[in-house]
């Protein structure tokens, strides 16, 4: 997914058309995502909440419970969504609203080198759909700046998804569902 301006402007243009009310979190790598979402006019409308929980123990409050497993993993994702969820629904805007959480968690290219796997995972989580897209990282073949447009592909992703499942929505995806849970499987990239 290319995630020049004119596409982050023609999904945002979008969404902005339907009820999603959407909180999203991010653990520091792939910041730049949620910058991206906040900086445009009638922001305010889709986004009521963003959150850079940067160390595990801000992330500890932000979830209010320990993390279920490493910050770099698609399970913390998924729980850090959850809870972005509950905070999208306590914030809605208006009584129509969508509640969407979205969480982004990397491990990314930093100095000094990082000795585990460079890996992301963006997990959304709304009343009837579980996802999470991840990519791992090839180790060393990656700059900062190329795994924070990498993150930035998977929010775009996580939010076209989310304009799609939204009822009041008249664009959908070809192929998504409305299942418990789904994980979209690892994927890795040179």
């Amino acid at each position: 997914m290319p995630n020049g301006q004119s596409n982050w402007e023609t999904l945002f243009s979008r969404l902005i058309d339907t009820s999603s009310q959407i909180a999203i979190v991010c653990t520091g790598g792939g910041a730049g995502a949620v910058s991206r979402c906040f900086r445009r006019p009638g922001a305010s409308r889709n986004f009521v909440d963003g959150a850079i929980p940067y160390s595990m123990k801000a992330s500890t409050e932000y979830l209010g419970s320990q993390p279920v497993e490493s910050r770099a993993s698609p399970e913390f994702a998924q729980q850090l969504a959850a809870r972005a969820f509950e905070r999208a629904g306590q914030l809605c805007d208006h009584d129509q609203g969508v509640p969407i959480g979205i969480a982004l968690v990397a491990a990314m290219p930093t100095i000094p080198a990082n000795p585990v796997a460079e890996r992301i995972h963006v997990a959304l989580h709304c009343s009837k759909d579980r996802h999470c897209w991840s990519e791992t990282l090839q180790k060393g073949a990656h700059s900062r700046e190329s795994a924070e447009s990498i993150a930035d592909d998977l929010i775009f992703q996580a939010i076209e998804f989310a304009v799609s499942c939204d009822p009041s929505s008249e664009m959908r995806i070809a192929g998504s569902s409305t299942s418990a849970r789904s994980i979209v499987p690892y994927r890795s990239r040179a």
